[in-house]
């Protein structure tokens, strides 16, 4: 996966939040070299399952804590079937 560019299927978008709940839950933090693009699709993601969240409204908070995140074309629609994935999964589609 490669920055500003890059994004990532369902299974690993899962396998991140699951991490991203493991290292909160024992005190850690997201960090990325450069935290702008991959981290902050991850950590949207996250939030989105974490509080129930529509994508605006995680991006609008993590941008927030870090404005520099930029989110392109391939990580909101990542971002954007995710929030469908977790819609589907409680019965909302």
């Amino acid at each position: 996966m490669t920055d500003f560019v890059g994004t990532a299927a369902r299974p690993s978008i899962e396998k991140a939040v699951k991490f991203v709940e493991s290292a909160i839950s024992s005190g850690k933090y997201v960090h990325c070299k450069a935290g702008r693009t991959r981290s902050a699709m991850f950590v949207a993601c996250y939030l989105m399952q974490k509080h129930d969240w529509y994508p605006n409204v995680a991006y609008e908070f993590v941008k927030q804590k870090r404005p520099q995140v930029i989110l392109g074309n391939a990580q909101w629609r990542t971002v954007n079937e995710y929030r469908r994935f977790l819609d589907h999964k409680h019965g909302l589609a």
